[in-house]
């Protein structure tokens, strides 16, 4: 027997440098004109992942009709947690304020965009602290009918608590035609939910078009804004896979 858990952790971070938030610079003042003043550099948010897994697995064989059978069964439990952490607020924000109803105009008249230029950061209306729990348990098993024919076979049960459960499998044979030349074939099937990064990941940045300051970006997959434009939540992945081969060995 076996027992394990495995923690892991990754972090992206983003960082703005000789830039500007053209915004904080022409903002207009409270003593009149404009700050004329803007950081050059900024943190502008970072992805996290982490994941947490455990598992306990048996294996072994059991006698029967005098051929041994070679059994396997096992649980899995894992966490998986995503992040997005938003930046410094010169790195997104519309002015110190970030108040749309200010006007800030640059010396050409046109508006000033949001954030810092290059790459806006991750406001905090973006921020994600997200968790999803999976469970899942299999058994495998492998026997020999005859001297010459092995058969093979394995379920595993997953259940995401947001992707729904389900039970996949293999059916795997293998006939020894002489000592030297076997055939082979497995039928399977396959299961992936969606990740959370998929699920939850969205970036939005402000652009200038035809003179009005838009928001644009990604919409994160669970966002009712997704729903407003026909985007269904994300769905598992099935698959089906049929293999089959031949063995040749050489003396």
């Amino acid at each position: 027997w076996d027992a394990s858990v495995v923690y892991g952790k990754n972090e992206f971070g983003f960082n703005s440098s000789n830039s500007a938030n053209v915004s904080w610079y022409y903002e207009p003042s409270p003593d009149g004109g404009i700050y004329s003043e803007t950081p050059t550099e900024a943190f502008d948010g970072e992805l996290v992942f982490e994941q947490t897994t455990f598992n306990l697995d048996f294996n072994g064989t059991v006698d029967i009709a005098n051929e041994l059978l070679y059994l396997a069964v096992g649980l899995e439990m894992r966490r998986d947690g995503y992040q997005i952490n938003p930046g410094d607020p010169v790195s997104w924000s519309y002015g110190r304020a970030n108040d749309p109803s200010i006007e800030i105009l640059t010396p050409s008249g046109d508006p000033a965009e949001a954030g810092i230029q290059g790459f806006p950061g991750f406001s905090p209306s973006q921020a994600v602290d997200a968790d999803r729990d999976s469970y899942g348990a299999y058994v495998d098993a492998e026997y020999y009918v005859t001297p010459d024919f092995l058969l093979a076979g394995a379920l595993r049960y997953e259940d995401y608590d947001i992707a729904g459960d389900n039970i996949s499998g293999k059916l795997s044979a293998r006939y020894d035609i002489n000592s030297d030349l076997s055939v082979r074939g497995t039928v399977s099937t396959g299961f992936r939910a969606p990740g959370v990064q998929q699920i939850y990941y969205s970036q939005v940045s402000t652009n200038i078009v035809n003179g009005t300051l838009v928001e644009t970006g990604t919409i994160a997959n669970d966002d009712e804004v997704a729903r407003q434009f026909g985007i269904n939540e994300l769905e598992e992945e099935t698959s089906e896979s049929i293999s089959m081969g031949l063995i040749k060995r050489f003396n």
